[in-house]
């Protein structure tokens, strides 16, 4: 799994006008922050969120997670900001890491950890107002046709290939 994920971050390199997401960290890389995402499945569909339209990167969707608190590690990041945004409740044991990639934004660097989470039923959601408009379940190829948060799209395909984008991905 590891090396299909680094093949996954060089391809997704490769693809970027200006390189963004690093397997390993670069240079002068000095993160301010730790986030965490999950990928919640049931079945075929995965829950994508919608920002609220003042919120930064505002009338997008995303991926439930957020910024990891003093302390915590990054999968209690993934399982209380799955909480505290959807109401669902992810036991320690049924979340799956998928690893961590080097983000470097021109404004700020930070360290982005992915997880995973497939439930037998679809959970219900019960999203924060405080923090998102909206929600769906949608296939990854549905989801690609929303307006995605920036990056999110990249993640979709570092984590499931390169076959549900909607743009060719080239490779190294």
């Amino acid at each position: 799994m590891r090396r299909y994920l680094i093949a996954l971050i060089l391809s997704l390199a490769c693809s970027l006008n200006a390189q963004m997401v690093y397997e390993q960290k670069p240079e002068g890389f000095k993160p301010k922050l730790e986030v965490a995402v999950c990928f919640i499945h049931s079945g075929d569909k995965v829950l994508f969120m919608k920002r609220l339209p003042y919120k930064p990167q505002g009338n997008t969707w995303g991926i439930p997670g957020g910024k990891a608190d003093s302390g915590e590690s990054a999968q209690e990041a993934a399982i209380r900001e799955i909480r505290e945004e959807t109401g669902i409740a992810i036991p320690e044991q049924a979340i799956s890491d998928l690893g961590e990639v080097f983000v470097r934004y021109p404004e700020m660097d930070y360290t982005l950890h992915l997880f995973e989470y497939k439930a037998d039923t679809l959970p219900r959601v019960t999203y924060n107002p405080k923090e998102h408009s909206d929600y769906k379940w949608v296939t990854l190829e549905e989801a690609l046709q929303l307006p995605l948060i920036p990056g999110e799209e990249e993640c979709i395909n570092l984590v499931y290939g390169a076959m549900h984008s909607t743009n060719s991905v080239e490779t190294a």
